[in-house]
């Protein structure tokens, strides 16, 4: 030792090989992550190109998320549910759909547990072939969770303000309480 408290040439060489090798490990795993994260989003992509895909109309309900033949009931909306606008304009069914663009993630955020007031119910021709509910960040769908990124999912919201959808809701839910 040259100097006091140096290392020895060889243990020098041995901590910066530690050093090089924990960061080309760190590397690899960000790498893989980044991929799962890629192959994810790519895997949503594709669902939402294959449900989408031929749709020539929205419905879009004011109601809980479809369960079954029927919505779930603890969604704070008008009894019974309704559609509260409805479209098969090309152009417009084309607009909200480039409006959903899904997001890469490792894991999902936590998710709400409470139902949104909106679903979107896509079709073709008579069929309902797809649906996807607002309900969080992300959008819940007949296909699963579909993590959408937080332009998305104010895109959307911004589609459907246009509309005036969440309004038309909110006055019907206050009409309906009048009533009682």
């Amino acid at each position: 030792m040259s100097e006091q408290g140096a290392l020895p040439a060889p243990r020098r060489r041995f901590f910066l090989f530690l050093a090089v090798a924990l960061l080309l490990l760190g590397a690899v795993a960000g790498g893989v992550a980044c991929r799962k994260a890629s192959r994810q989003a790519a895997l949503h992509r594709e669902t939402l190109r294959q449900g989408l895909l031929g749709v020539t109309r929205i419905r879009v309900w004011g109601a809980g998320i479809r369960t079954g033949s029927g919505f779930c009931g603890c969604a704070v909306v008008p009894k019974p549910e309704r559609v509260f606008f409805e479209t098969r304009d090309a152009t417009e069914i084309r607009d909200l759909i480039d409006r959903i663009h899904p997001r890469r993630y490792l894991e999902l955020d936590p998710q709400v547990s409470t139902c949104g007031t909106v679903t979107l119910e896509f079709l073709r021709g008579e069929e309902p072939v797809f649906w996807i509910h607002k309900m969080g960040r992300d959008l819940r769908s007949s296909k699963g969770i579909i993590p959408v990124t937080t332009d998305s999912a104010a895109e959307i919201e911004a589609w459907l303000d246009q509309r005036e959808v969440r309004q038309s809701i909110q006055a019907a839910v206050l009409r309906q309480s009048d009533l009682k």
